[in-house]
């Protein structure tokens, strides 16, 4: 719980406009860096437990977890391109890494229903 509050306040703390735009790439480092701590910590649970029931409701969390990743860095690749100071080539590789970024944020998302849909219905 507290290494999630702390994911919770650096991502705050690097969607703050009124903060440099260095000290807000810091921040998503930070953040970035508490959410696969939070990963670990999952992980180390996933391996932990041994039935099925447990492991498919573990298993979507941790993919719930990386949607949430892939959503977090695709709003910042997409403030990233449609900031009229950065330079076209940055917003385009911005715009690209987006659509990375999206489709993996989806594809988490389609791999958490599947194993909750497991874990209900075992």
């Amino acid at each position: 719980a507290f290494q999630g509050k702390k994911a919770e306040e650096k991502h705050d703390q690097a969607s703050d406009p009124s903060k440099a735009p260095s000290e807000r790439v810091d921040e998503i480092k930070y953040f970035i860096q508490d959410v696969i701590i939070i990963l670990f910590i999952f992980s180390d649970l996933f391996l932990m437990l041994n039935k099925n029931k447990k492991m498919d409701a573990i298993k979507a969390g941790i993919e719930k977890a990386k949607e949430t990743v892939q959503g977090k860095k695709a709003e910042e690749e997409a403030r990233k391109a449609s900031d009229p100071t950065v330079k076209p080539s940055e917003r385009v590789d911005a715009a690209v890494e987006y659509g990375k970024a999206k489709m993996k944020e989806a594809e988490h998302a389609c791999k958490a229903e599947c194993h909750k849909d497991k874990h209900v219905c075992h």
